[in-house]
C-alpha cells in the first residue's frame, strides 16, 4: 500500500477509490489513518461501507449526507430505515425525498405534539390521516389524533370510509357541515338517508341533486327551491328524476343559453320559444339550437351569429349550406375562416378577402395551393387599383 504522503500528493476522488481497492484486495477494515482519507468522498465511503464494513460508519455519515443519491443509497442498504440527521438535506430535493418518505416514513413514524401544533388545523388533519392510512395494520389511532382529524369534514368522512369503516359518531357533527363530504359519508357509509344533515345538504343544489338521485331514488320536494335556482343541477333533476318538463324551474333554466339549450332538446324535444332570447346571447348555442332544433335558419338570431368569423362560416356551411352574402364582411377578416368559406362554400377564388388572406402565410399558401394562383395574380389588382387612382389625380 502506498505511504500516506504519496496519497496526499494523490487527488480525492483517486486517493479515494485506491484506498477502497487497497480494502477489498485486504478484505477487512484499513488503519484509522487511511480511513480519514477515504471517508470524505461520498461514492467511495458508501462503497466502504457496503462491502468492508458491511454496516454503519458513523465518522463518514456527515459527509454521505451530503450527497443526496448517496445519502439515499445509504439509507436504502445500509440503515434501512430512517435517518433523521439526513433529512434537511434529502428535502433539498424533492423526488429523493418523495421516495424516501414513501418507503421509510409513511405510517411508520408520528410526528410530534409540538411538530403538530405548528401545522395548520387542515394540513394537520390530512397528515394524520395519511399516517393511519398507510401504516401497516390500518388500526385506529389515539383519541387526541382523531380529534384534529375529526374537525376538518374531508379528512373525517375518509378515516371513517378507509379505517373505522362505519360510522363515527363523534365526526357526524363536523361532517354535515360540508354539503359535499355530507352527501359521501351518507352514500358511501350510511348507506341510506341521512335525515339530520338534509337540512344543510338541500341548500347545496348540486350536492342536493346528488342525494335526491343517489340516495332518495326520486324527487325531493323539499330541496326542489333551492336545486331549482341553479340552471344546471336543476335541468339534471327534470331530465334524470323528474324525468320531463319542471315548469316551475324553467324560468331559472331558460336565463343560462347552455342548459336552455339541453332542456330544449332533450325534456321539450322542440323549440322553446321564451328561452330564445337567453340562447342568442352564446354564439355556439345559436348554431347547436338551429342545426338541431330548429333544423334550419334562424332569422332573429343571424345579426348576432354572422360577426363572428368563426360561427358564421359554420352557419353558412351546415345551415344555410350555401353562400350568406350578409355575414362575407365579417368572415373575410379572420384567414383561416376566410379560406376556409372560399374553399368549401364559395368553391372557388374570393378576390375581396384575398387582403386579408394575404397577411396570414400558413392560409394563403393553402389558399394559393387551393386555388392555382400565385402571390402577384392575388396583389396585382390592388397595385393597379393603387396606381389608376394616382393616374386619376394626376389627369383631374
Amino acid at each position: 500500500m502506498k505511504s500516506l504522503d504519496e496519497l496526499l500528493k494523490m487527488n480525492e476522488y483517486e486517493r479515494a477509490e485506491y484506498l477502497y481497492e487497497e480494502a477489498k484486495e485486504l478484505r477487512k477494515r484499513l488503519p484509522k489513518e487511511y480511513e480519514r482519507l477515504l471517508k470524505s468522498n461520498q461514492c467511495w465511503a458508501y462503497l466502504y461501507c457496503r462491502d468492508i464494513i458491511r454496516g454503519r460508519w458513523p465518522e463518514a455519515e456527515p459527509y454521505i449526507m451530503k450527497d443526496l443519491e448517496w445519502a439515499y443509497e445509504y439509507i436504502r442498504y445500509i440503515i434501512k430505515g430512517r435517518w433523521k440527521e439526513a433529512e434537511p438535506y434529502i428535502k433539498k430535493n424533492i423526488g429523493i425525498y418523495s421516495q424516501y418518505y414513501d418507503r421509510f416514513i409513511r405510517g411508520k413514524y408520528l410526528k410530534t405534539d409540538d411538530e403538530l401544533k405548528k401545522m395548520s388545523k387542515t394540513r394537520r388533519a390530512k397528515y394524520l390521516f395519511d399516517h393511519a392510512l398507510h401504516s401497516k395494520d390500518r388500526k385506529r389511532l389515539e383519541k387526541k389524533y382523531e380529534d384534529m382529524i375529526k374537525i376538518v369534514p374531508e379528512c373525517a368522512y375518509l378515516y371513517a370510509k378507509r379505517i373505522i369503516k362505519k360510522r363515527w359518531p363523534e365526526a357526524e357533527k363536523y361532517i354535515m357541515g360540508n354539503s359535499h363530504y355530507a352527501y359521501l359519508y351518507a352514500k358511501h357509509i350510511v348507506k341510506d338517508r341521512w335525515p339530520e344533515v338534509e337540512k344543510h345538504i338541500m341548500k347545496s343544489p348540486k350536492w342536493a341533486y346528488w342525494y335526491a338521485k343517489d340516495i332518495i331514488k326520486r324527487r325531493w320536494s323539499e330541496a326542489e327551491p333551492y336545486i331549482m335556482k341553479d340552471p344546471n343541477y336543476a335541468y339534471d333533476y327534470a331530465e334524470n328524476i323528474i324525468k320531463g318538463r319542471w315548469p316551475e324551474a324553467e324560468k331559472y333554466i331558460m336565463k343560462d343559453p347552455e342548459y336552455a339549450y339541453y332542456y330544449a332538446e332533450n325534456i321539450i324535444k322542440g323549440r322553446w320559444s321564451e328561452a330564445e332570447k337567453y340562447i342568442m346571447k352564446s354564439l355556439y348555442y345559436i348554431y347547436e339550437y338551429a342545426e338541431n332544433i330548429i333544423k334550419g335558419r334562424w332569422p332573429e338570431a343571424e345579426k348576432y351569429i354572422m360577426k363572428s368569423p368563426k360561427w358564421a362560416y359554420w352557419y353558412a356551411k351546415d345551415i344555410i349550406k350555401r353562400k350568406w352574402p350578409e355575414a362575407e364582411p365579417h368572415i373575410m377578416k379572420d384567414p383561416e375562416f376566410a379560406y376556409l368559406y372560399a374553399k368549401h362554400i364559395i368553391k372557388g377564388r374570393w378576390p375581396e378577402a384575398e387582403l386579408y388572406l394575404i397577411l396570414d402565410d400558413e392560409r394563403m399558401h393553402n389558399y394559393r395551393n387551393e386555388f392555382g394562383v400565385t402571390t402577384l395574380d392575388i396583389i396585382k389588382p390592388f397595385i393597379l387599383k393603387k396606381y389608376q387612382r394616382k393616374l386619376n389625380e394626376i389627369t383631374r
